[in-house]
């Protein structure tokens, strides 16, 4: 699949199956369509529409050709966070499992998007049966199972990946 050190296969992962192997949790990866409108540039994740980075073509300039287009976008689990519960722009979820491990708190929630298996046994295309979003969140986070919640991605550190799983060729770090 890919041979790097593994702060590069993490930052730079080559594929989908990379991406989810390498870290823990692994990454999140969505099924999404890049669109440009009045707004600007967005990933529209199911009913919700991710706005992306104003200079995201000169620092990808790839990913224009993807305009229209279904892709898969990743996001690392410290790439979630908890929005505000009023926040319209926040994934509605509800929590599944947590681990609290003192100073941060791993979130494992049901969310209403399209979440796609990375196994290298799996199509890439088949979507898991349970959509589930790994967050990693600073700090003790007393949640109880089923609780309602809305989760933020952070669009500055999202990872593009073609429909059969090859990357696009854009990582992005803050």
């Amino acid at each position: 699949q890919q041979t790097a050190p593994p702060q590069a296969l993490y930052e730079r992962p080559a594929s989908v199956f990379v991406a989810g192997f390498i870290g823990s949790p692994g990454m999140n990866i969505l099924r999404a369509e890049l669109a440009s409108d009045d707004n600007g540039l967005a990933a529209r994740i199911n009913r919700f529409r991710l706005a992306l980075p104003d200079d995201i073509f000169s620092r990808c300039p790839t990913l224009e050709a993807w305009i229209g287009r279904e892709l898969l976008v990743g996001i690392r689990p410290e790439g979630i966070s908890l929005a505000d519960e009023h926040d319209d722009a926040g994934i509605p979820a509800a929590v599944r499992a947590t681990e609290s491990l003192g100073h941060e708190t791993i979130l494992h929630a049901a969310a209403e998007v399209t979440t796609v298996a990375f196994d290298a046994q799996t199509p890439f295309t088949a979507v898991t049966e349970t959509p589930i979003l790994s967050a990693v969140l600073r700090g003790h986070r007393p949640l109880r199972h089923g609780e309602p919640l809305r989760l933020s991605i952070n669009s500055g550190n999202l990872h593009f990946f073609a429909p059969d799983g090859k990357a696009i060729g854009c990582p992005f770090h803050p």
